[in-house]
């Protein structure tokens, strides 16, 4: 948790409040003090990097406004919002934070919430317009930013609750936009009323050799993509992270892989996906590849026995991108349209089905083993279970999307804002993840 900062004993005089107020002849009587201190206004909204600054008004005990009372300027957060010795508050990052204004034993503050444009988001970060990734957790949605010293390209995560502590394998991993690749824990930092605020811990910039441009993260190891489209895969969970072969390195073991090695096979891709146990791809001719665990037909070949290498999907869809989530997949094709395989596929023996109906989609992503969504290239969410046409979803006929997250309980709506569901049957709308 980030520290506060606490106004100093002896205030500094940074500042002086201008307003119609009541004019002293110092010579003949001393100025009057205030009694009581304001800010206006107290409440506001900034959308990065915007500013603002505003008014502080002092009073007397007569209640006449004064001037010429100085006063001094500080954020409890200067990585969500700064303010400056004249009281210019500029918004920095996703969330909230007071701003407090004093003069002698006198306090005012003004609460801030700072709004943040997306370019991408995975399951539980994203990567906003600045550079900057942000985690946070459902529902409650409370953001923190990540302290990487670059502007980020790319972000994956995954995270498992457990009551109100997160699992210990709940990690994300970002590509930089110089292709260095940076990986850090995710922690429960605190519990306020508003539910859990979370915590980088570990972060560590990963060894390379090449440079990276995309990556995932899933529950028991990592895969990225280089800028020539080569893929690596790693981890060091103790339920073993090439336990079912899903580095595709060619052999099944128990061991830790902390350092990115290769995928085998020599192909191309051009996105990838960490499922539980399993990884999927899209080389660069639209051909989806899997491998690692079977068992629920999650790669796509209609037969349950693992692979440690790259095998085809039997399918002749061309992919764009792909989704996957616990032992589901399902991918958006060229031709606008969604097809899935994996756990409990209805059709073909656990083989690839296209998703029934005439709607066209820009966008797919999975949750849990049965649920779904996907963005119509109109910019409705529409979300199924697995067995369920898709329909709309109830709360979100105000909004547009143009993109989801990899775990599809939020996306990036048509003005750029993260907008979170996690499940149909929260009484509220969906709302910005930073305020719920």
């Amino acid at each position: 948790m980030r520290a506060r900062q606490t106004l100093p004993r002896g205030l500094s005089l940074l500042f002086t409040v201008v307003a119609a107020g009541v004019s002293c002849d110092s010579a003949t009587e001393p100025p009057p003090l205030p009694v009581s201190l304001s800010v206006i206004p107290s409440a506001f909204t900034l959308r990065a990097p915007d500013s603002l600054r505003p008014a502080v008004i002092a009073r007397d005990s007569a209640g006449r406004n004064l001037e010429g009372v100085t006063v001094a300027w500080i954020s409890e957060d200067t990585m969500i919002a700064t303010v400056s010795g004249d009281g210019m508050v500029t918004a920095r990052g996703a969330g909230r934070t007071r701003i407090v204004v004093g003069t002698g034993s006198l306090l005012a503050t003004a609460d801030v919430r700072v709004e943040t444009q997306y370019e991408t988001l995975s399951r539980w970060c994203g990567v906003a317009t600045n550079g900057t990734a942000h985690c946070w957790s459902l529902p409650e949605g409370l953001p923190f930013p990540v302290p990487i010293q670059e502007r980020l390209a790319h972000v994956g995560s995954t995270a498992w609750f457990q009551g109100p502590d997160l699992d210990p394998t709940s990690r994300a991993c970002a590509a930089g936009m110089s292709g260095a690749l940076y990986c850090w824990k995710l922690a429960v930092s605190v519990v306020t009323d508003e539910g859990r605020v979370l915590r980088a811990d570990a972060l560590q910039q990963m060894p390379q050799s090449v440079d990276f441009a995309k990556v995932d993260v899933g529950w028991t190891h990592s895969c990225a993509l280089d800028t020539e489209g080569d893929a690596y895969c790693w981890g060091t969970e103790p339920i073993g992270s090439n336990r079912w072969g899903q580095m595709g390195i060619g052999t099944t073991d128990l061991d830790e892989h902390p350092t990115p090695e290769a995928v085998l096979g020599g192909l191309k891709f051009r996105d990838i996906v960490a499922g539980n146990g399993y990884t999927c791809a899209v080389d660069t001719e639209g051909h989806a590849h899997c491998w690692g665990l079977a068992h629920d037909g999650q790669l796509g070949i209609g037969i349950d026995t693992l692979r440690v290498l790259p095998v085809r999907v039997e399918t002749a869809a061309s992919f764009v991108t792909l989704s996957a989530e616990s032992s589901r997949v399902c991918g958006l094709t060229a031709d606008a349209q969604v097809v899935c395989w994996g756990r409990r596929s209805p059709e073909a023996g656990q083989k690839p089905f296209v998703l029934p109906g005439d709607l066209r989609y820009r966008a797919v992503a999975v949750h849990g083993h049965n649920r779904a969504c996907a963005i119509t290239e109109e910019g409705k969410l529409m979300c199924w279970d697995l067995l369920e046409p898709p329909t709309e979803h109830p709360n979100t006929a105000h909004l547009r999307f143009q993109e989801l997250a990899q775990n599809g309980y939020c996306g990036i709506a048509e003005d750029d804002l993260a907008y979170c569901w996690y499940h149909d049957s929260l009484p509220a709308l969906p709302v910005q993840y930073q305020w719920h």
